[in-house]
């Protein structure tokens, strides 16, 4: 996932951490899904890549990141959206709705077409390989190529994080929708997360408990039951946004922050959350992830002032997008190809890590960096525009 670490209150220096810990997320996700998924959640990779379940071995690092104690995978989305949480309110300060909007779908789609159709072609690959069909229709195909339209029309997903980027979506036309309120760092938008709260209940309510014959309507309200609470946790990161820009104090800040990690827990709770093969996927049911990654958050965030970013930390966070939609079912294809004609696990892994962070690269560096550049130049003209006219309208009155 793709957020700007743009210029804040005290000087983008300050902002540095937060760009750094793009990179943790992206490598924390990667790690969870070819370091860890391939190896010993075969059903899974087999649900995707359409392939063969394999019979493994647990190899010796996949033992070794089980020392680490965190669920890597919700760890690695958890950071991603407390990030998304603290920098969105950066540019709501630039930009109007408008020019807010335009800007990220220029950072979003392009970068994700190209991700996603490589994961299409892994499939494809996957299958003519070992003798089979591709598994998805040309209507799945379609909609995943317009996210949030998957979730909305509730088709099956072929990525497995495609649900992660809707959730971004429906996240940033909430704060378009606020913007001016988020931009000037307005108070009430941290009663926000309770509104969404109250939308939840009843959708987890009618989804969770359909009335008998109201079960296929209900299925698609599931969108708003799954993703609204993690909605709300990304609003922890706007409230530390309002906190680094100085608009409000510690207390207000903890404050606002324990509400959302509240409602997010008592979400949790149900046990509804990840339903299906999201639940199957990324183990979701493993909310002290999510809390890590804030704490991780954080941690940074207090010690921002003494933070020296890393050079191999920036690579990874520059590619962090393409690296997040391009390494998962491409690269669990080309692991079973692998394995399947009797590479060793460490050079397996060695090899589509290589192949994936490449890729990652090249979609930076020709599709995500010059179709980014365009979307902000437009969003700028717009913001101009904007500007120009309401200094007219301020001349006339």
């Amino acid at each position: 996932m793709k957020t700007d670490i743009s210029r804040g209150a005290k000087g983008s220096d300050r902002i540095e951490f937060a760009n750094s810990l793009r990179g943790v997320a992206a490598v924390s996700v990667v790690i969870a899904h070819l370091g860890q998924m391939f190896w010993v959640g075969q059903p899974v990779v087999a649900l995707f890549t359409g392939l063969p379940a394999l019979s493994l071995e647990r190899p010796w690092f996949t033992k070794a990141f089980d020392l680490i104690h965190v669920n890597l995978g919700p760890f690695g989305v958890g950071l991603f959206f407390v990030i998304s949480g603290f920098v969105i309110p950066f540019s709501l300060v630039r930009y109007d709705a408008r020019a807010f909007l335009t800007g990220r779908l220029f950072r979003i789609y392009p970068t994700y077409w190209v991700g996603f159709s490589i994961t299409a072609g892994a499939i494809v690959i996957g299958a003519t390989f070992f003798g089979g069909a591709a598994t998805f229709t040309a209507k799945e195909l379609a909609l995943h190529y317009f996210p949030p339209l998957r979730a909305i029309f509730y088709s099956r997903a072929l990525d497995g994080i495609a649900w992660t980027l809707e959730i971004e979506l429906f996240f940033y036309l909430l704060c378009a929708t606020v913007a001016g309120a988020i931009g000037r760092g307005r108070r009430w938008v941290g009663f926000l997360p309770l509104i969404l709260f109250a939308v939840w209940l009843p959708a987890f309510a009618f989804v969770a408990h359909a009335p008998a014959g109201f079960e296929k309507i209900a299925r698609r309200f599931e969108v708003a039951a799954d993703y609204l609470p993690f909605v709300i946790f990304m609003f922890t990161g706007v409230a530390l946004n309002f906190r680094q820009r100085g608009l409000i104090g510690r207390g207000a800040a903890s404050a606002w922050i324990g509400a959302c990690v509240a409602m997010f827990m008592l979400a949790w709770a149900t046990q509804f959350l990840g339903e299906g093969w999201l639940k199957l996927m990324v183990g979701l049911i493993d909310p002290e992830a999510y809390l890590l990654a804030l704490g991780l958050f954080l941690i940074a965030m207090a010690g921002q002032n003494y933070f020296t970013a890393h050079p191999v930390l920036r690579f990874v966070a520059a590619i962090s997008y393409p690296l997040y939609v391009v390494h998962g079912v491409a690269g669990y294809v080309m692991l079973r190809i692998l394995v399947g004609h009797g590479v060793g696990p460490t050079a397996a892994l060695a090899m589509t890590l290589v192949a994936v962070f490449g890729a990652a690269w090249l979609i930076h560096r020709f599709v995500e960096t010059p179709t980014h550049n365009y979307g902000q130049k437009l969003a700028r003209g717009m913001a101009e525009q904007d500007r120009a006219g309401a200094a007219a309208q301020a001349a006339i009155s």
